[in-house]
């Protein structure tokens, strides 16, 4: 599965070094396709009007508005392939269940996206490990509950979480074709679904509508968000306003990777101060001699789980670097600090990749964790969203950039001088910005996660 909001030149990459050869296309995305199928070996295109998935009543009608494209000769429409297997038979193929099912591609928040070959036997394991939790009270799905299935399909959460997984525990899905914010809150209000799982930008479009009007949201039993780990000011505020709409249940975080499946850690309400794993994942922390942590010490969380994908398709270089064995089990490393309590709780501290490093005015070096800042900058009410970058300094190392989305109401002049001085009194020295950047708005990736590398890249083009 591809993301049509990548650009051309990673959907070409993507159907050539998978050797593609029919390629099933939304018919508003038909040009793009034609455009990134030029020069691999896909033979045919097979384009769908988007009408086909509406209810019979409207589909004559929004047949007439849409603008259809010309085909090419290397294209069908859909009732043609469909009418090429009328009076067919076949022979059923036989495959291992460990055999690879689909490539997921990465959201592309530490590089080009990798496709995550991912099996049957994966894809299975992680719904009958979720089943497992949901049945010992964790969550709260019932047979016949609603579920909002509002992220794309070709981001894991999306398959796995949102449609495969709810299938599975006998919900009825409701598709979103359309995950702007302001698509998704409207769907959301108008079928009333039981169950949600979105992006942060998702819950902050939401807030921004409960503001202006009084909606009961006593229909809501579950509410999770996946992505980036917000800070606890924006999941405080956001549980307010909602629970003040009659929303009785939290919003819980979950964490996960396309390299697992989905999510494999989840917040609970009965243990809402860090994650826990989902039956059938096993979890340790190792130092940077790969040597394993003790409960309370910092180091890079790794999992051992039948969800774990089989490796990254054409790059078994870039697999090695994320597996290792110890004692027969295959771990995988995933670039994320974090720390074990005794309880079995998890908490991420940072992403290994986001750290870096500063030189103190007495020449001490001091790791810098950008999670730490932003969540004190957050305490601030007038701030919607904080980022925070380390741009290359010849002299100190990195300088700490501040990227912040203020309210519109604020004064910015005011907003830095509060910020500075909030910094300055609960953060170590080494950890104060030496720039703070106001913006409209974040670049995202196209898995809809803050984009650190092009703020990286701005800050190192501004410095």
């Amino acid at each position: 599965m591809i993301g049509l909001t990548s650009p051309v030149q990673d959907l070409h990459d993507q159907l050539a070094s998978t050797n593609s050869k029919l390629v099933f296309a939304i018919e508003m995305a038909y040009e793009l396709i034609v455009e990134a199928a030029k020069y691999t070996k896909v033979e045919k295109i097979v384009s769908i009007p988007i009408e086909y998935s509406m209810p019979t009543a409207i589909k004559a009608a929004a047949s007439l508005k849409q603008m259809h494209p010309k085909l090419n000769d290397a294209s069908m429409k859909w009732k043609e392939f469909l009418a090429l297997g009328e009076g067919e038979t076949f022979e059923p193929v036989v495959i291992d269940c460990k055999d690879m099912a689909v490539i997921e591609y990465t959201g592309g928040t530490t590089g080009v996206p990798k496709g995550v070959m991912l099996s049957s036997f994966a894809m299975n394991s992680y719904h009958n490990n979720f089943g497992t939790t949901n049945a010992n009270g964790w969550t709260c799905y019932e047979r016949g509950d609603s579920f909002l299935c509002c992220i794309p399909l070709f981001l894991a959460i999306g398959l796995s979480s949102c449609l495969h997984g709810p299938l599975t525990q006998g919900l009825e899905c409701i598709l979103s074709p359309d995950s702007r914010p302001e698509a998704v809150v409207k769907v959301l209000l108008k079928n009333k679904p039981s169950h949600i799982i979105c992006a942060p930008i998702h819950y902050n479009h939401f807030i921004e509508k409960l503001n202006n009007e009084n909606i009961d949201l006593s229909f809501v039993k579950s509410a999770m968000y996946g992505g980036e780990k917000t800070d606890s000011v924006w999941e405080k505020r956001i549980n307010t306003i909602l629970h003040q709409h009659s929303m009785d249940c939290p919003v819980l975080n979950g964490y996960g990777m396309t390299e697992t499946a989905a999510a494999i850690l989840i917040v609970t309400r009965k243990m809402p101060n860090g994650l826990l794993p989902l039956s059938g994942v096993n979890i340790k922390i190792i130092d940077e001699e790969m040597n394993e942590c003790k409960y309370g010490e910092e180091g890079e969380l790794c999992l051992s789980s039948n969800t774990i994908m089989n490796g990254y398709f054409n790059k078994e270089h870039e697999s090695n670097k994320i597996f290792f064995e110890s004692h027969g089990t295959k771990w995988l490393r995933t670039s994320d600090l974090a720390i074990i309590s005794e309880d079995g709780l998890v908490t991420i501290t940072g992403r290994i990749k986001r750290i870096f490093w500063k030189k103190g005015v007495n020449g001490t070096i001091s790791r810098i964790y950008p999670l730490r800042i932003e969540e004190k900058i957050a305490e601030n009410k007038s701030i919607i969203n904080c980022s925070v970058v380390g741009v290359k300094n010849e002299i100190i190392g990195y300088k700490i950039i501040a990227y912040v989305i203020p309210d519109s109401s604020a004064d910015k002049v005011t907003l830095e001088k509060e910020l500075d001085k909030l910094c300055r009194e609960n953060l170590p020295e080494s950890h104060i910005p030496d720039e703070y950047v106001f913006m409209k708005e974040f670049p995202l990736t196209r898995a809809g996660k803050i984009d650190f590398r092009a703020l990286e890249a701005l800050a190192e083009k501004e410095k």
